[in-house]
């Protein structure tokens, strides 16, 4: 077994007992450390799709290390964010009124009538801001803003995230979850995400709400640009009433796997079926 592997295996042991857990993060960290050999440019939120990683490592991994990457593609994940990202950049949707929006598009970021003093909510999965809008049908929902964020600041959000609600094996105990919650300035939540035809996936998506401590600087410094999608929605929405579905999806924004680091994805509860 190489050296670099053997040691990402006896690190991956703080992770706990979950075996798919530890075995999707081991095979993360293994395509950044060879693509990092290689030369590719990598980051935190990076991650090959399966075919091209298993390519890649294929010819350099022992066949221990090979084997691992083989267990992954039988994984049905659970939790898992998925999203619209390059290098610096990923791209989070909200739904707003005519006011809000037009005033947003003119600036580059959100200014009044943005309301700073609530927490506000973006999802980085296109179709679950579908759902929640009623695809831009619903009262002061009408406009989508594909929001392009800092990953950084995106990251780093993540990693300060408390789950809405208790979870076992993610919250040593209720009392705990419940001050950690109470004190958050970010919020995460997952939700069954939707197919194309709206109906329910067995997979979960993420929603972060940000809160008033940071809705400041969400607004003036992770911002990078806003994009008006309402019209591409309106394109789609009809597609879809026309039961054209395949036509429908291929318009859809490209969603990919983001991965976190193993810290945040403990404390996100991260993890697969």
């Amino acid at each position: 077994m190489p050296s670099a592997f053997g040691s990402m295996v006896k690190w991956t042991s703080c992770l706990g007992s979950n075996e798919e857990f530890r075995v999707r993060y081991l095979v993360g960290l293994l395509m950044k450390h060879f693509m990092k050999r290689k030369g590719y440019p990598i980051g935190d939120g990076t991650r090959l799709e399966a075919g091209r990683a298993t390519s890649l490592a294929s010819s350099t991994l022992a066949p221990s290390a090979q084997s691992t990457i083989e267990m992954t593609k039988n994984v049905t994940t659970y939790r898992e964010i998925r999203a619209d990202y390059d290098r610096d950049t990923i791209v989070v949707y909200q739904a707003y009124n005519d006011a809000i929006a037009d005033a947003a598009i003119a600036a580059g970021r959100f200014v009044k009538p943005f309301s700073f003093g609530r927490m506000t909510w973006i999802k980085p999965s296109f179709l679950w801001l579908m759902e929640r809008s009623g695809w831009g049908k619903k009262t002061n929902q009408n406009r989508i803003l594909a929001v392009r964020v800092n990953r950084a600041a995106w990251d780093q959000s993540l990693a300060e995230g408390v789950l809405t609600s208790y979870t076992p094996g993610v919250h040593p105990s209720a009392d705990d979850w419940r001050t950690k919650f109470e004190n958050a300035s970010v919020h995460v939540q997952w939700d069954p995400e939707r197919s194309i035809q709206g109906k329910k996936l067995e997979h979960r998506t993420i929603q972060v709400g940000i809160g008033r401590a940071l809705i400041e600087q969400y607004a003036s410094e992770w911002i990078v640009a806003v994009t008006d999608m309402t019209s591409l929605t309106a394109k789609i929405r009809r597609l879809r009433q026309d039961g054209e579905y395949a036509k429908a999806k291929s318009h859809l924004p490209r969603e990919r796997v983001y991965l976190v680091n193993p810290a945040t994805a403990l404390r996100l509860g991260i993890t697969t079926k």
